[in-house]
């Protein structure tokens, strides 16, 4: 099957490349259901072309790699794999979660093949890790920043405007780690 004869956002190739077919902004005719593909980022994957249809290591891995961008883009911290038609297509995720579905579940259809059907919860949970420990990185990229600033800095900055006033400022310097006592002091003394 070539490209051109089927309608979905993504495509990925034997050799790992991916294929922009149909914008995410715009509905793909991908899963047979109107339902589905409205509220569906489609993914179609080169694999072998008879059951179960073993996909490459190049294809899988780009599969996983394809998912943590849309749902970073999207802002998602969670993809979810129930394995159930129903209880996928009747649960409301949460602003930070997206849900896998297959098109199995809308036709009569093998699709996505019972090889990668029987790994989805591990690409929920792969794609799910590599949200999380990204997130957890980037915040902790932010806490050793803010911890190699003196106090002597950190009070130049509140004389600056920079923390905000009051209980405000208070709160803040105690979020990002800073003694409220001890940056107001030098603050004091630099006024002074």
């Amino acid at each position: 099957m070539k490209f051109q004869d089927i309608s979905c956002n993504y495509g990925i190739g034997t050799d790992g490349r991916v294929l922009l077919c149909v914008e995410e902004k715009n509905r793909s005719w991908c899963s047979s259901s109107n339902a589905n593909d409205q509220r569906a980022i489609t993914i179609e994957c080169a694999s072998e072309t008879y059951a179960p249809y073993v996909m490459n290591s190049k294809v899988y891995n780009k599969l996983i790699k394809l998912c943590i961008d849309i749902c970073k883009r999207n802002k998602e911290k969670k993809l979810l794999w129930f394995k159930d038609k129903n209880k996928s297509l009747s649960y409301k995720p949460k602003p930070d979660e997206m849900v896998l579905t297959v098109h199995r579940w809308f036709a009569n259809k093998s699709c996505p093949g019972d090889w990668l059907y029987s790994r989805l919860g591990n690409v929920a949970k792969e794609v799910t890790k590599a949200l999380n420990t990204s997130k957890k990185k980037e915040s902790k990229s932010k806490e050793t920043t803010t911890e190699k600033k003196s106090i002597d800095t950190i009070a130049r900055e509140v004389i600056n405007g920079k923390w905000g006033n009051g209980a405000d400022r208070k709160k803040r310097l105690t979020k990002a780690g800073y003694d409220y006592n001890a940056v107001q002091k030098r603050v004091n003394e630099l006024l002074r």
